[in-house]
C-alpha cells in the first residue's frame, strides 16, 4: 500500500504551463479490488473462546495464566493476509496475519502477550488486507488474571470421632481436620 499526492497542470498551445494544482492524496492498495464494492470489508469472527495452558475455558473465570490462548473461528470472507487482532480493552495484545493454511482450517489460535493481574475484557476483530477496514469486534470475553497466592492456612487441628484433639498417635482412620482460613481466602479457593 502506498499513498501518493497527485497534482495537475495545464499547458497552452504556446507551451506555457500553469502552476500545479493543490495536491490530493490517493491511497494505492495492492491486491484485488472489487469494482462494485471498492471498500472491501471482512465479517466479524464467527466465534471466539479463551483457554489457559491446560485448555480450561477461562471466560468469566480467574486464572494464573498470564498468556491465555484464544481460538477464533474465521468468517467465510476472511482472506490471506487479513489481520486478526486480539484486544484487552483498546490495547492490542495479540495479532496474526492469516495464511492459506489458516483459511483452509477455518480458525486460528492466538496467545496473548503477558497480561497484568486484574480483569481483562478480551475482544477480537479482523482487518481486511486490501482496504484496511476493520470488522466489528466480537462480544467481550472476561478473564481475570490473578498471580498472587493466598496466605497459608493459620491453624490446623485434628480431632477423633469422640471430639478429642489428636496430638500424636490415633486409631481413628477418619479424623476430622479443622483449618482456620487466612483473611485473604476467597470463595472458590480450594
Amino acid at each position: 500500500d502506498d499513498t501518493t499526492a497527485l497534482t495537475t497542470t495545464i499547458t497552452d498551445e504556446a507551451g506555457n504551463e500553469s502552476p500545479a494544482s493543490d495536491p490530493i492524496n490517493v491511497n494505492v492498495v495492492t491486491g484485488t479490488v472489487d469494482p462494485v464494492d471498492p471498500v472491501q470489508t471482512v465479517d466479524t469472527p464467527v466465534s471466539v473462546s479463551v483457554a489457559d495452558d491446560s485448555g480450561k475455558n477461562l471466560d468469566g473465570r480467574d486464572t494464573n495464566d498470564t498468556t491465555p490462548t484464544l481460538t477464533i473461528a474465521l468468517p467465510e470472507n476472511a482472506a490471506e493476509n487479513d489481520v486478526v487482532n486480539v484486544y484487552s480493552g483498546n490495547e492490542v495484545v495479540g495479532t496474526k496475519v492469516l495464511t492459506p493454511a489458516d483459511i483452509t482450517a477455518g480458525s486460528v489460535t492466538i496467545t496473548t502477550t503477558p497480561l497484568d493481574d486484574g480483569e481483562h475484557k478480551l475482544t477480537t476483530s479482523i482487518t481486511d488486507a486490501v482496504s484496511n477496514v476493520e470488522s466489528e469486534k466480537t462480544p467481550v470475553l472476561t478473564v481475570t488474571v490473578d498471580t498472587v497466592a493466598p496466605s497459608s492456612p493459620e491453624d490446623l487441628s485434628a480431632t477423633d470421632d469422640n471430639g478429642v484433639v489428636i496430638t500424636g498417635n490415633t486409631a481413628d482412620t477418619t479424623p476430622t481436620i479443622t483449618v482456620t482460613l487466612p483473611e485473604d481466602a476467597e470463595v472458590g479457593d480450594t
